[in-house]
C-alpha cells in the first residue's frame, strides 16, 4: 500500500509540473483543462493514445493490484469500478470499450482478461451483461448471466443446454399443426464448410467505418476449422417454411433456432408413426381375415348387423382396459383375438356371457405396444381395432 502511495504522489508530482492542476473550493481536483463539480479527482487527456491514469506495480508480492478501488457503504447501490466509453448520439465509426481486460503468459489455464466472481449466499452473477437500460433481478447464482441476445462465433462447449421451459410461463398452449411431416420433409439438409473468422469480420465490417480492420494472418487452426465439414440447414430455405425459427440480425445475417426444430420433428415422426399404423393396421386387418378360416374353420365372407365391438377404454392403458361387445344370445360360439401387428395370434378369449357385455384385459397379460384384437362370432369377424399397451 505504502508503494502504491509513494507511486501516485510520484505521478502527480510530474503532472504539476506538465500540466494544470485545478482546485476547487470544495475539495474536486482538475487535472488537465477540465474542473468537474461532481467528481473528487478528474484528469483529462486529448492524445490519441493518453492514458488519463496509469499505474504500474512492480512487485513480488502476490496479488498485489495495480488498481484497487473498495466500496463498502451501506447504500443501495454500491459500484467500486465504473467504465464508459461511448458518445450521446450514435457514430457510424470508432470502437469503445467500457472495459478492457489483458491477460497472459502466466500459469497456462489462469490467464482471465477479465475475472469476475460471485461471493457470499445471495442470488447473483460473477459477470453481468445486458443490452437494456437497467439490470434485471437474476433467480439463482450464476458465474454468468446475459439480459439479452449473445453471439458465439466458434465454439460452445458445455455439459447440457436447458432451454426454459416451464408451462407456468406459457400461454397459447396449442398442438402443433398436423402438416409438420410435409413441411419438414421439404426442408434440404445440406454439407458445407464455413468462411474464416477474418473473411467473415470483413464482410460484415461496416462501410462507413473510418477505422481499417485488422487484417491477421489466417492461422493454421483457422483453416483446419475452415476446411471441416458442417451439417446444417441454410436459413433462408427455413424461412420460407418456419420464419418463427429464424433470427436476422441487424446487418441481415440469418441464424437458426436449431432446438425449437425438435418438436417439430417429434411431431412428424409421430405423424409418420400413425401413417405406418394405419398402413400395417390395414395390412393386417386383411392378413387376419384371410388367415382365420384356415386357423378356426370360419367363413369371413358374412357381415353381422346386429354384433358389434366397441373400442376398448382406456386407450392407451398401462394397467387395464375394457373391451365392450354385443353378441346375439343364440350365438353357438364367440371368441376375441389379440394379435401383434404382424398378425400373429397371441391371446385368445372364449366369451362365455352372450347379449352385451365386456372383458377386462391386464397389461401384465401382454407388453408394450399395440396390438389389433378381432370380435369373431360363429365364423365371421364382425371388426377389427387397435389398442396400445404403454409402460
Amino acid at each position: 500500500m505504502k508503494k502504491i502511495l509513494i507511486s501516485f504522489i510520484a505521478l502527480l508530482a510530474v503532472i504539476m509540473c506538465s500540466a494544470q492542476i485545478q482546485v476547487a473550493s470544495t475539495g474536486n481536483v482538475g487535472i488537465g483543462d477540465t474542473l468537474s463539480s461532481d467528481k473528487k479527482v478528474f484528469i483529462s487527456t486529448i492524445g490519441e493514445y493518453d492514458a488519463g491514469l496509469y499505474s504500474y506495480i512492480k512487485s513480488s508480492v502476490q496479488w498485489g493490484p495495480a488498481i484497487l478501488a473498495h466500496a463498502d457503504f451501506q447504500t443501495d447501490r454500491q459500484i467500486a469500478i465504473r467504465g464508459y466509453a461511448g458518445n450521446s448520439s450514435p457514430y457510424s465509426s470508432g470502437r469503445a470499450y467500457g472495459v478492457l481486460g489483458t491477460a497472459g503468459n502466466r500459469t497456462s489455464g489462469y490467464n482471465y482478461g477479465v475475472y469476475g466472481e460471485l461471493t457470499g449466499t445471495n442470488n447473483g452473477a460473477g459477470i453481468f451483461g445486458t443490452t437494456k437500460i437497467s439490470a434485471s433481478s437474476i433467480n439463482g447464482r450464476y458465474a454468468g448471466y446475459f439480459d439479452g441476445n449473445v453471439q458465439v462465433t466458434e465454439n460452445l462447449i458445455a455439459r447440457e443446454f436447458n432451454t426454459l421451459s416451464d408451462a407456468r410461463y406459457k400461454s397459447n398452449i396449442q398442438q402443433i399443426n398436423s402438416n409438420a411431416l410435409i413441411k419438414i420433409s421439404a426442408l434440404n439438409p445440406v454439407q458445407y464448410t464455413m468462411m474464416t473468422s477474418n473473411d467473415i469480420a470483413l464482410v460484415n465490417s461496416p462501410k462507413s467505418d473510418t477505422l481499417p480492420s485488422v487484417i491477421v494472418t489466417t492461422s493454421e487452426e483457422d483453416l483446419t476449422e475452415a476446411n471441416k465439414i458442417h451439417y446444417g440447414l441454410l436459413a433462408q430455405e427455413v424461412k420460407e417454411l418456419y420464419p418463427e425459427l429464424v433470427h436476422e440480425d441487424d446487418a441481415g445475417v440469418m441464424s437458426i433456432n436449431y432446438i425449437e426444430l425438435i418438436p417439430l420433428l417429434i411431431q412428424a415422426v409421430q405423424d409418420l408413426s400413425d401413417q405406418v399404423s394405419l398402413l400395417s393396421y390395414s395390412s393386417s386387418k386383411e392378413s387376419i381375415r384371410q388367415s382365420a378360416p384356415q386357423q378356426l374353420g370360419y367363413n369371413t365372407d358374412i357381415k353381422s348387423t346386429t354384433t358389434s365391438l366397441s373400442q376398448n377404454l382406456p386407450n392407451p392403458f398401462t394397467e387395464v382396459t375394457e373391451i365392450s361387445y354385443i353378441v346375439p344370445t343364440n350365438a353357438q360360439q364367440a371368441t376375441i383375438y389379440i394379435y401383434s401387428m404382424s398378425g400373429v395370434q397371441l391371446m385368445k378369449y372364449d366369451l362365455s356371457t352372450l347379449g352385451e357385455s365386456s372383458i377386462i384385459i391386464g397389461a401384465n397379460e401382454l407388453y408394450a405396444g399395440t396390438f389389433l384384437y378381432s370380435l369373431v362370432v360363429d365364423g365371421k369377424i364382425i371388426d377389427t381395432k387397435q389398442m396400445i399397451i404403454t409402460e
